[in-house]
């Protein structure tokens, strides 16, 4: 009978860069004013402003002055500076008046936000001007607050070394990235799930590298190995197999939206489209540098050659071939327009792919959502 093994976690030897938690540590200003601006005014012009601010003044309510506050809406004053708790501006983003849940179609606030606005309505409403700004200073100041806000968003603050937590089970958490993973299963109130047994591992492993399940050959051989280092053989046989860069060059294809025609009406077909998609499959399989796949993506044609010996290619100048896979109309009656389309098609995938941004919502407007 062969010797029955498990997997724990850390036994896969993986490599992990970039990664970091950040923990951030919050104290209110003893001045109104500096309350106002670091609590209030992020709060009023993301999630209140849109409705309620400038020219828009949604049922009549306008948050953008302390006039407005004291008016209120359709529906009277929104703020009772005698008892805030009682404000209707705290009862609606509490919803606590069913069909008047506020923000409108957002996400609810938390209950610091709602602790902070209540206790900014106790002070007196500080910080806010008296009577409303004009609509460029309206549009100014709101964006300007937006955008310090959301460069304080973690994913755009330095990397920097973080001490990993100190947890037991020293059998399972044999890594750093797996004494973080304990860490926060504990505070969920979770543990990690049993070892897998070795049939169920040798499906697991092939399924997530390859994309297809082990043959029965594969598995018997892997089932009757009782060796100690049984488990990073499988894997790197696996990661050598050509079905590896195959299975996980689709992931990439897919983020450059790769396709083999032009879509629009007539969907016509991209020549030699197939050049970049083999291109990617080699970069897994031969395991090409991150850093040296993105530069080739964006300068291939650039860098110095990056030689195929076999196929006898630069290979550095085919990544740039993913800047050819776009929509393109058959019939353009304003080239001028599709020429701009086509760069913006690929600074578009360029942002999503690489930086994870939407980029080109800002090319008409003030993005709604990322610090650009």
């Amino acid at each position: 009978m062969p010797m029955r093994r498990t997997l724990d976690m850390g036994t896969l030897r993986l490599t992990a860069r970039g990664f970091c938690l950040l923990v951030a540590t919050v104290v209110i200003p003893c001045r109104a004013d500096d309350f106002f601006e670091a609590r209030i005014r992020p709060l009023l012009v993301e999630r209140c402003f849109e409705c309620h601010a400038g020219e828009v003044a949604e049922g009549g309510l306008r948050l953008d002055s302390r006039r407005g506050f004291d008016a209120g809406g359709e529906n009277g004053p929104v703020v009772d500076r005698s008892a805030p708790d009682r404000s209707l501006l705290l009862q609606l983003v509490r919803h606590a008046v069913p069909g008047r849940e506020m923000p409108q179609g957002g996400e609810r606030l938390s209950a610091g936000a709602v602790a902070d606005l209540s206790r900014w309505i106790a002070l007196g409403l500080p910080g806010l001007p008296d009577e409303p700004p004009s609509p460029a200073v309206a549009q100014e100041a709101s964006w300007s607050a937006k955008l310090a806000a959301r460069r304080d968003h973690w994913a755009w603050q330095p990397v920097r070394p973080v001490r990993p937590p100190d947890v037991d089970h020293a059998r399972w958490s044999r890594t750093a990235i797996d004494r973080f993973l304990l860490s926060a299963l504990r505070e969920s109130g979770l543990e990690p799930a049993p070892p897998a047994e070795p049939v169920t591992l040798v499906r697991r492993l092939t399924l997530a590298l390859t994309g297809l399940p082990p043959t029965v050959a594969d598995a018997d051989e892997f089932l009757a190995d009782t060796s100690a280092d049984a488990v990073e053989r499988l894997v790197d046989r696996l990661l050598a197999s050509p079905a590896f860069g195959e299975h996980w060059a689709g992931y990439w294809l897919d983020l450059v939206r790769f396709g083999e025609t032009g879509g629009y009406v007539r969907d016509y077909p991209i020549p030699e489209a197939w050049r970049y998609r083999d291109y990617v499959i080699r970069a897994l399989q031969t395991d090409v540098p991150y850093d040296r796949l993105v530069a080739e993506h964006i300068a291939g044609d650039l860098l110095p050659p990056r030689h195929n010996p076999v196929l006898r290619i630069n290979e550095a100048v085919l990544g740039t071939g993913h800047l050819r896979l776009m929509e393109i109309s058959s019939t353009a009656t304003d080239v001028a327009l599709e020429e701009a389309q086509m760069l913006e098609s690929q600074i578009d995938t360029l942002g999503k792919a690489f930086q994870g941004l939407t980029i080109s919502c800002a090319r008409c407007h003030d993005h709604k959502f990322d610090a650009i």
